[in-house]
């Protein structure tokens, strides 16, 4: 079975997987904004991708009591796209770190999640052109040695994205990349908490790293606060 669906995943239901790999639990808005289509057409595409078993959604309470769908990977869409990719299906999901437990701690930071992916899909709506996922990170950590210490410093934020913008003839050398950090603001702690991360950033940039395009600020959206409420399973 995931050899016929492998041989039958084309092109944009590909593209779509992909994204859903590296980022699971996505609402149909992102997703539609990191693939540089409009969102009815995505809709269209989760619901074939849905009706062949590929992915699969969880309902989370939304703005007026409509509940908004995050969709992620079945296994059939993973063991689908790692025959796509001729990788194979838990080496695949243990380096894109997309399993259940990943998931549930996704669902269990709810409101920093959305509010991630919101920013996100403004980030790729932004750029100049089609967008490609080049690297999504949470949460994201390095590693670096200031000049005035001799032992290692740990720095860690939420979440690093990368995109790229071109168009759809496909990548090339020149096209336009943005290297992001974002920090979800959900209200759950005070701004203070990210003291120390943020003066760790700052040495971090200082010790010569490949600095990042920029620090975002995603700030909690009516999405989020909904989502303070118990999410609930839903397929399709």
């Amino acid at each position: 079975m995931a050899a016929d669906a492998a041989a039958a995943l084309e092109g944009p239901d590909r593209r779509a997987l992909e994204v859903l790999l590296r980022m699971p639990l996505l609402p149909c808005p992102a997703l539609a904004a990191l693939l540089g289509v409009r969102s009815g057409a995505v809709w269209a595409r989760l619901g074939r991708l849905a009706a062949r078993d590929l992915v699969a959604a969880v309902a989370v309470p939304g703005v007026r009591k409509r509940p908004v769908r995050l969709w992620h990977l079945t296994d059939l869409g993973l063991a689908a796209l790692a025959g796509r990719l001729g990788r194979e299906p838990v080496a695949l999901a243990r380096a894109a770190g997309h399993d259940r437990k990943r998931l549930a701690a996704l669902l269990a930071s709810l409101p920093a999640h959305l509010a991630l992916c919101d920013a996100a899909r403004l980030l790729a709506a932004a750029g100049p052109g089609q967008p490609r996922l080049l690297g999504w990170w949470r949460p994201w950590r390095a590693t670096f040695t200031p000049a005035s210490r001799a032992t290692p410093v740990r720095l860690g934020l939420p979440a690093r994205l990368a995109l790229a913008w071109g168009d759809a003839a496909g990548p090339r050398r020149d096209d336009p990349v943005g290297d992001y950090l974002l920090l979800p603001d959900c209200g759950a702690v005070p701004p203070a908490y990210w003291a120390p991360a943020l003066a760790a950033l700052a040495r971090w940039v200082a010790a010569g790293a490949a600095t990042p395009t920029g620090l975002l600020i995603a700030l909690t959206n009516p999405l989020a606060d909904a989502a303070r409420r118990p999410a609930r399973s839903a397929a399709g």
